[in-house]
């Protein structure tokens, strides 16, 4: 439990400099409500794993100025996929959402699972190839698909503009293959969530 909120809280302030920074200490303080002490240790985590940096000092309120923290976009990265009907599209995106590669191609989802698979790791294949990002630093694959997405762990859709197409356990195929974090979802989903956080 204790793990749990330490997480969430890390989150949370991690959240905070990537949406709102840069932002000095004491602005986390007042927007979290957490102690100084744990908003210090969190950032100093944060700080020794390359994820914030310092980025000068802001205008003083009567005291000494405040150092400011912002994100370091370049730290980590992830893979976005849509799995379209048209076509199949992968990205490779920073902490701060900037596209550093973009790969389309045809969809094959009309020939079945088994073919919608096989494109999704050439697409996945091809971003390894030509990706700027160290391997090392990728977080995870999130996955939109233009069906229902069934079950939080095996993740599998089933696309209901092909009748009779079977169901594919992307989510559960892909974090056995490339041992990442895989996150499923629905294409109107995704989209929403997209757009929430970034506009």
């Amino acid at each position: 439990m204790a793990g749990d909120l330490r997480r969430h809280n890390r989150a949370v302030v991690l959240e905070l400099i990537r949406t709102r920074g840069p932002l000095s200490r004491t602005s986390l303080v007042r927007a979290t409500r957490l102690s100084m002490a744990t908003i210090i240790e969190i950032v100093s985590q944060l700080a020794r794993e390359g994820l914030v940096r310092e980025v000068g000092e802001g205008p003083s309120t009567g005291g000494r100025r405040p150092i400011l923290l912002e994100i370091v976009p370049e730290a980590r990265y992830a893979i976005g996929l849509e799995v379209g009907t048209r076509t199949l599209t992968a990205v490779v995106v920073d902490l701060g959402a900037s596209v550093k590669l973009r790969f389309t191609s045809p969809s094959r989802m009309a020939e079945g699972p088994e073919a919608t698979y096989a494109q999704v790791r050439g697409a996945l294949e091809e971003i390894n190839e030509s990706s700027p990002a160290d391997p090392s630093l990728i977080l995870g694959i999130g996955v939109a698909v233009p069906a229902p997405v069934v079950g939080s762990s095996a993740a599998s859709f089933s696309p209901p503009s092909f009748p009779g197409w079977g169901e594919l356990a992307v989510g559960t195929l892909l974090e056995e293959e490339y041992g990442l974090a895989v996150l499923v979802d629905n294409d109107a989903n995704a989209r929403a969530l997209g757009e929430h956080l970034f506009g």
